[in-house]
This record gives structure tokens, sequence and C-alpha cells, in this order.
């Protein structure tokens, strides 16, 4: 009875380590999903902007017409110093130029026509747009409201109405977010447990228990995150930054395996000379697992980023290093007393690369350190980690992210509870995971379903469909470790929808 007793708090040990890393990825997984379309390549949202205004036989134009619904020849710069004041060849190079990644040129480009053509509506309405995806929202905003005196057709006045709402929002000095998740997951091995048939229990080799051994679950998966931004009112834009973030998953049959978990964080972000932003904040997080407080921790962390400017086509590199350091408390709970030998204080260092391939596609490499020093010295470690991510960013604001990431976890002495007299035999662990997300708007989805969701008017949705992301994933886990105990794997599956407030 000792020995599947101690089998049991093994087992759970495991999972309640991989429900840590687990939660923190959940957390993340709605916001990052839902921002997707938030942050693509400013180039890829202008470019479907250009495919927006040239498609069907639109109303929007000037004297001579619409310039942008037609088909463009392939146009190089000396075509433009042979005919300066061709309105029409001017139009095709910008949209050649948004195609190519490069809307500082095509914003000069279309002011040219502009000047040829002052009241040619599509014309003032992409270079608005253009100025939006650069970031000039101040001038966006008077392009914007110069175009919409001119005669349009329902759809584009929508369509300015919500750009000006977007960037009246941004030029606020306190931007608040809202992102609400909910979902479910499915999982093969919810309870982590060993891949094999035995394990090792105080020096002895065991046949694994019946009721250790993997089950698979599904859970009802919910989360709410809270961010701010404050412009402090100085010349450089400073900011201060902050996020609170409630995490709930509740399991159908491994009740011991619920959590709820709370984050939250708060600190500066300064913009330096050199395209350098400096983030240091504060953080802090609880977790409860079987509605029983079982991890807490505080600490903090500085990130410095750079980012590369290249040729006027390329967007930038990014370049980060971050370095953190957090205290960390377990609670003992009612199935296992022996957690707080996890206390500790841990140090965590990371650099990262983060470049747009094509304004499409966006590749991240990371690779990063993390040294625990807890209070028993079979629960400290050293963990170095990489991690590669592609984001394939599609029409109609769809995405795939894929995630692969590598690590190698070892710890400082043996455990006693596992092979006592044997000092020698420090656990070694590889962890492996693999994770591939689709999203796409709500509105998307449902028009694919046959739905009507827009105005035949306007082409407006719904404020509850505006926002609104639908995500996919599947995820492939597999811990190989030198102790049979930790040795294993899961698949999961697990769909979300997440909505997004702006205020």
């Amino acid at each position: 009875m000792m020995a599947r007793a101690g089998v049991r708090g093994i087992i759970l040990c495991v999972a309640r380590s991989s429900l840590l890393l687990g939660a923190v990825l959940c957390v993340g997984a709605p916001a990052a999903a839902q921002s997707q379309t938030q942050t693509q390549d400013p180039a890829a949202e202008a470019r479907e902007e250009v495919e927006t205004l040239g498609s069907g036989q639109r109303r929007l134009g000037g004297p001579g017409g619409a310039l942008l619904n037609r088909d463009c020849p392939p146009v190089v710069y000396a075509d433009i110093l042979a005919a300066p004041d061709d309105p029409g060849l001017n139009a095709c190079y910008a949209v050649q130029q948004i195609g190519d990644g490069d809307l500082t040129g095509a914003a000069a480009t279309l002011e040219r026509v502009l000047l040829l053509r002052p009241r040619q509506a599509d014309i003032r309405l992409l270079y608005a747009i253009v100025l939006y995806r650069l970031d000039t929202l101040e001038e966006a905003q008077a392009e914007f409201r110069a175009v919409q005196q001119l005669d349009l057709p329902p759809e584009d006045e929508a369509r300015i109405a919500r750009y000006l709402e977007r960037i009246e929002k941004q030029l606020q000095r306190t931007v608040q977010t809202l992102t609400v998740s909910i979902g479910g997951h499915y999982d093969t091995n919810r309870n982590a447990a060993p891949g094999g048939e035995e394990v090792d229990v105080l020096g002895t080799t065991l046949p694994l228990a019946s009721d250790s051994r993997a089950e698979d679950d599904t859970a009802v998966i919910a989360s709410a995150r809270y961010d701010v931004r404050h412009d402090l009112g100085l010349q450089r834009e400073h900011y201060a930054v902050g996020s609170v973030t409630y995490y709930q998953d509740e399991q159908t049959e491994r009740d011991e395996l619920d959590l709820q978990a709370v984050f939250l964080d708060g600190g500066f972000a300064f913009d330096l000379p050199g395209s350098v932003t400096v983030t240091p904040k504060a953080e802090y997080a609880t977790m409860r697992l079987s509605r029983e407080k079982f991890y807490s921790s505080y600490g903090g962390s500085v990130r410095v980023q750079k980012s590369i400017r290249r040729a006027a086509r390329k967007a930038p590199i990014d370049l980060w290093l971050e370095v953190g350091r957090t205290r960390e408390r377990f609670h003992n709970i009612s199935e296992n007393r022996s957690l707080t030998g996890r206390d500790g204080l841990r140090t965590d260092g990371e650099v990262g690369l983060g470049l747009w391939l094509t304004p499409r596609h966006r590749l991240t490499v990371t690779g990063g350190q993390s040294y625990k020093d807890a209070r028993r010295g079979y629960q400290s470690y050293r963990f170095w980690r990489g991690r590669l991510r592609h984001t394939w960013y599609m029409t109609d604001g769809a995405f795939l992210d894929s995630t692969a990431s590598y690590g190698v976890r070892l710890y400082h002495a043996a455990d006693p509870l596992i092979t006592p007299g044997n000092t020698s035999k420090r656990r070694r662990e590889h962890p492996l995971r693999l994770r591939m997300t689709y999203g796409l708007p709500a509105t998307v989805l449902l028009e694919k379903l046959g739905y009507s969701v827009r105005d035949e008017t306007t082409g407006a949705v719904d404020d509850i469909l505006d926002d609104l992301t639908a995500s996919a994933s599947a995820e492939y886990l597999s811990q190989q470790s030198n102790i049979r105990n930790y040795d294993y794997d899961n698949l999961r599956g697990q769909v979300l929808l997440t909505k997004r407030f702006e205020f």
C-alpha cells in the first residue's frame, strides 16, 4: 500500500510540473491567437485593402473613373520617369510597391497621384490606409476625414468610420483592452503518467498501479486578460503598462487536476534612441489545484529590444534579451504533502530574433536558460531550451501558427524517494513540444458555412462578431527522461473562441 501511494504521489508531482508549464502556455494562447490579426506585417494588411478596393464593380473613383479596379502591368521606376504625370501608371506602381512591402515608397507615389487628381476617392482612401499602416495616425486621420467629403458608396463610408474609431482609440493617452476566451481541450494523457509498465520507488522497481496509468480527459477552459497602456506624456513614447490574467481549466473526470490561475504584471516601456525599447516589469502569479492553493510567485524582469532597420522594402529585424528572477513558493495540498521542497529562487534568461521572411510569413527564434535553486537539492535544476516559431498570415485574417521547442533539464541531486543511496543518478529530462494553431475571424468562418453576417448596404458586421476569432490547435508533448517515472507523452486537441474589446 505504501509503495502504491508513493507511485501515485510521484505521478501527481509529474502532472503538476507539466500543469505549471501548461498553465502559462494556455493562458498566453488565447491572447496570442487573438493578436494574430492585429500584429501581422503592415504591408500584408495594406495589400489586403488593395485587393478589396480593386475588386468587383466599384462606384468609388474620380472624374476619370476608378484607378484601382484594373489589371496592372509590371512597372519599373524607369517607366515612372518616362511618364511621371500618368495617374494610372503611378497607381499601378503604388500597388506594386505595397505588394513588395515598401509602404513608405507607396505613400510617396500616391501623393504624386493626388497632386494630379486630388478628388480621386479610391487613391485618397488607399493613401489614408497606407498612412495608418505606417503608424502616422494623425496624418491618416486627416486623410480619412478628407475622403469622407467625397462621393462614396455605403461600404466605404462604413470602412472609414471604423478606421476613424480605431484611430481615436489609439490616440488616447490610456489604451485598454480586454481579451476573453472560452473553449475546451482533450488530452490523451492528462495525468502525465509514465509510458512504461513500471516505475522506480525507494530503489525498487514496481509495476505501475492501475489507477496511475495514463488517462484521457476533456476539459472546459476560460480566460480573461485585461491590458492597459498609459502614455506618460513625455517627448519620447514612454508608457506605463500592466496586465491581469485569469485562467480556469475544469476537467471532466480528473477533478484533482482542475486549475485556477491569476497572473499580474506591471511596469514601464521606455523608448530609447536607436530603436531600442527597455521594459522593466514586476510580476506576481498564484495558482490553485483542485480548489487548494498550490503555487505562488513574485519577481521581476527586464526586456531590452532592438529593431534593426533594413532597406525600405524590408520590415525591421527584432532582437531582444530578457532576464528575470522569480521567488517561487509551493504549498502542500491534501494529495501531496512534500511540495514545499520545490520552494526557491528561479533565474531566467532569453535571447530572441524575429523577422519577416515575407509580408505574410514571420519567423521567431529564441534560446534561453533557467536556473532553479530549490529548498531540496533534488528539486534544483538547470534548464536549457530553444524554440522555433513560424506564423503564416493568410487572406481574410486567417493565420497558421506553428511552434517547435526542445529543452534539456538537469537536476542537481538524486531524488532519495526514487534512488536512495545512489547519489550519482541525477534526473535528466528532454521535453519536446510541437504545436500548430489555425485561426480565423468568426465572420469568415460563418460566411464559409453559408451564413450571412454582413449588412447588405454597408458591409458592417454586428459588434458581437467584430474582433471575434475562432481557433483550433493540435499539440504533441514528449518528455524523455533517464528515470522512467518522468518519461511520458501527451496529445492535445483544443478549440477556442476569443473576443477582444478595446476601450
